[in-house]
């Protein structure tokens, strides 16, 4: 048996996940513990969200201070710069 399972790679889906489990839960189409265990695993994905969040801004911040030539941020506030005549 295949499950249709959604992917959660944002807060905005862990909203409508929680969304959805109050409006079960209040339908009575869900039992709470189902819904506790699911309000679990929801803050523990936004917790490795938010982690993973800080690791890429602090390695951006990381790549503009060591002056990494192949970074994206470095790069593009060369660009910038130079398009304003620096």
């Amino acid at each position: 048996m295949k499950q249709n399972y959604k992917k959660i790679t944002n807060v905005n889906h862990i909203r409508q996940i929680v969304s959805e489990v109050i409006n079960s839960l209040l339908n009575d189409t869900i039992d709470n513990q189902t819904a506790q265990a699911i309000g679990t695993l929801c803050s523990l994905q936004l917790k490795v969200l938010k982690a993973v969040d800080l690791d890429k801004r602090i390695k951006r911040l990381e790549d503009v201070e060591n002056n990494d030539d192949n970074s994206p941020v470095v790069s593009d506030i060369r660009a910038r710069i130079r398009s304003i005549g620096g």
